[in-house]
């Protein structure tokens, strides 16, 4: 994935629009805008006292919820980092953990906008 790739393909969003409709895909960003932030800051509390464990199955979920909703960017920093959880690597996850914080904010706000941003 390029660096100059938007943050969130609005294919996508408009792919999961015509599956479930507009209501629904609506619910569905709703609901990823206040999960992913909870799974970050969870994620972030587990890595701070070693649950790498934790640090992998917060991630895991994001990383899914991030791709169904075409944030490409989130869902490989999510990726990177439920690798670092489960490969115990807690240098890495704390490397990765402050460009995904970045991606966050700039996913949730092409998100809001409902459009995408670089």
């Amino acid at each position: 994935m390029a660096a100059d790739e938007p943050v969130l393909d609005v294919s996508a969003l408009a792919a999961l629009e015509e599956v479930v409709g507009a209501a629904a895909s609506a619910e569905i960003a709703r609901l990823f805008r206040e999960d992913s932030e909870n799974r970050v800051a969870r994620g972030g509390a587990a890595l701070a006292v070693g649950d790498l464990a934790a640090v992998a199955r917060e991630f895991h979920a994001l990383k899914s919820s991030a791709a169904t909703l075409g944030a490409w960017r989130l869902s490989a920093l999510a990726a990177r980092l439920e690798a670092a959880g489960l490969a115990g690597d807690v240098m890495a996850a704390r490397q990765v953990g402050v460009a995904l914080d970045a991606t966050l904010r700039a996913t949730l706000d092409a998100l809001a906008g409902g459009r995408a941003a670089a």
